[in-house]
């Protein structure tokens, strides 16, 4: 049993995205030093820090907020080779540094594309003397570090296969629909103090639907990069953002998944009868397997939330009361639904890919 435990905590940790970005951050750091290394260029921490600047947890956000990093780090090299340029016709050089990069910080409140903008700059301003070279020369050195940088941190997030959009998003998926059995258990949990904690997981769950939506703007950004059929948009108008019509389809099924409970605490005459039982454990199920399916498992089995939305329970047939049968079957059917049409849009993906 402990071997068990031990494998699923393993497994946990091995799926976290955290781990996954640090792992990132850590190879990019040495393989921008290497790079750095291998060009014999002198000052090689300056390549780790822009690669460090321009690094995204996955490649659809290397292409979207990545590129604003890229544009911000090119825009500031160039203005602080501006300012090397001043310095070497005479411009002080403490006030031309500090007054080009307050206004770049200025101009990075107001434009995305210039947040890494000061720092650059700060890099190619902040340039010493090295024995044999004059400071624009330097400044040009300086210049060659962040674009090893910016290339290499680019290249880590486009070419690492943890670092891709859709693993990340998949993995996200699998999260919501197990976090949605565990909160469909907690549901039906009605004693003394449960409300607070029934709210804070409501607030919980709508910020990881957001944050899946997030990721759902980068997988399919992601998708039209890498694949050719639908950067030629010949995949269908239906097919050109599936991620983000899991994202709002499993939106949907959080609603779904949150009426049973609803139901339980709405109908407290009928908190006895058979159905109740049979609803926990088929949509739990349910979810628990569809989440299975998002990473290699076999397709969900629905069989038996149907046959509880019918209003009878999985085991014996044995009826419900009226009144729990007409509340649940709607909710149950629409869960039911949902998550087979959930699955028929991952095949449909899956097939694509």
């Amino acid at each position: 049993m402990s071997s068990i435990a031990s494998d699923s905590a393993w497994r946990r940790f091995a799926r976290n995205a955290d781990l996954h970005f640090g792992l990132q951050l850590a190879f990019a750091v040495v393989a921008a030093y290497a790079a750095s290394a291998l060009l014999r260029l002198p000052e090689n921490l300056w390549a780790v820090m822009s690669a460090l600047i321009v690094v995204r947890p996955s490649a659809g956000s290397t292409m979207g907020a990545g590129w604003d990093r890229v544009r911000g780090a090119l825009a500031g090299t160039a203005i602080g080779l501006g300012g090397v340029a001043l310095r070497h016709v005479g411009a002080p050089p403490a006030s031309t540094a500090v007054t080009l990069v307050a206004l770049l910080a200025l101009g990075s409140a107001l434009l995305p594309a210039l947040r890494s903008a000061p720092m650059t700059a700060l890099i190619v301003l902040g340039s010493g003397g090295i024995g044999g070279h004059s400071p624009l020369q330097v400044a040009g050195l300086r210049v060659a570090e962040i674009v090893v940088g910016v290339v290499v941190g680019l290249g880590v997030s486009l070419l690492l296969p943890s670092a891709r959009a859709t693993r990340r998003f998949d993995a996200a998926c699998a999260a919501t629909l197990r976090r949605l059995a565990r909160e469909l258990e907690a549901g039906f949990d009605l004693h003394a103090g449960q409300a607070d904690a029934k709210e804070a997981r409501a607030a919980a769950g709508r910020e990881k639907l957001r944050q899946l939506a997030i990721l759902a703007i980068g997988a399919d950004r992601e998708r039209r990069w890498f694949d050719h059929r639908a950067r030629r948009g010949d995949a269908g108008a239906g097919r050109a953002e599936p991620h983000r019509q899991l994202a709002r389809l499993l939106g949907r099924i959080a609603q779904d998944a949150a009426l049973p409970a609803r139901l339980y605490e709405a109908l407290p005459r009928h908190r006895a009868d058979v159905l109740w039982p049979g609803v926990r454990s088929a949509a739990g199920s349910a979810l628990d397997a569809a989440a299975r399916a998002f990473q290699g498992g076999a397709e969900p089995d629905l069989g038996d939330l149907r046959t509880v939305a019918a209003g009878r329970m999985a085991s014996d047939g044995a009826p419900a009361a009226p009144e729990v049968r007409a509340a649940l079957a709607g909710p149950l059917q629409l869960l039911a639904h949902d998550l087979a049409l959930l699955a028929r849009l991952r095949r449909r993906e899956a097939a694509a890919g």
